[in-house]
């Protein structure tokens, strides 16, 4: 998990990365409500691209983001993101809380490295 922290705010963001075989799960990004709209996620998520870029070396970065959630969607697309199209239930059953939108679900987005040419 990186975490983004300025003084004397303490911590105002975090992201976590989960590298797994070629490609690294990018979630739980996260920027303090007063702290929004100020280029910190933009900055956070460039930088846990850069780190597992720099570590793990991936072909790819995946994410999955709330279906509903279109202004986070369009977010991660301006930065490179597609949809991969695949559409995946919300996880009821992995401890994130409970979805008080019925039919929650959630879209994959990736991100391929230049230097890879990946289909899926």
């Amino acid at each position: 998990m990186l975490v983004g922290e300025l003084s004397p705010h303490g911590v105002v963001a975090t992201i976590l990365l989960e590298h797994t075989g070629d490609a690294v799960h990018l979630g739980m990004l996260a920027v303090s409500p007063e702290r929004q709209a100020r280029g910190m996620g933009k900055q956070l998520l460039a930088a846990a691209e850069a780190y597992a870029s720099t570590h793990w070396q991936p072909r790819r970065f995946v994410m999955s983001v709330l279906s509903a959630r279109s202004e986070l969607i369009n977010f991660y697309l301006r930065r490179g993101y597609s949809r991969t199209g695949k559409v995946l239930d919300f996880p009821h059953d992995a401890n994130v809380g409970i979805s008080k939108v019925p039919g929650l679900t959630l879209d994959e987005l990736a991100k391929i490295l230049p230097s890879h040419d990946i289909i899926y």
